[in-house]
């Protein structure tokens, strides 16, 4: 009987220790191996961020609610509403479809003299101890 709760016990701490993966946005390929390069844990936690921030609704099939309205918010008038408002869409896109991040803290850096924005996101993952960041600009494209 011993041996049955010592293997239950080692599977469940073999189950709390998950390893995320993700394929980064820029498709990049492995040199050695030809194949898609892949991160893992807490960058793929990063990357999943920073991709939900960036996807607008209904952009990925069978996932209409999937997304954020950030995109649209950068052809608002550069004022302090729309900095704001895209603040709140980040809290909510984050809050809603990135279970894996927690204690999120969002800064939204206006660069007005070249219409766009830099998104500065914090938040601590759940497996991890230590504070995450990511960085990114949020530029309007014609």
């Amino acid at each position: 009987m011993s041996n049955n709760f010592s293997d239950n016990v080692n599977s469940s701490r073999a189950a709390s220790k998950r390893i995320y993966s993700d394929i980064p946005m820029n498709l990049s390929i492995h040199p050695n191996t030809k194949d898609l390069t892949v991160v893992k844990d807490i960058d793929a936690v990063k990357v999943s961020v920073k991709n939900l921030v960036m996807t607008n609704f209904m952009e990925r099939p069978f996932q209409p609610t999937l997304g954020s309205g950030v995109t649209g918010l950068l052809f608002e008038n550069n004022d302090a509403f729309t900095k704001e408002s895209i603040k709140d869409e980040i809290y909510r896109v984050i809050k809603e479809h990135e279970s894996r991040a927690n204690g999120v803290q969002v800064e939204v850096i206006d660069n007005s003299e070249r219409n766009a924005y830099t998104i500065n996101i914090k938040f601590n993952v759940i497996f991890s101890n230590q504070r995450q960041e990511t960085e990114f600009y949020l530029e309007r494209i014609r």
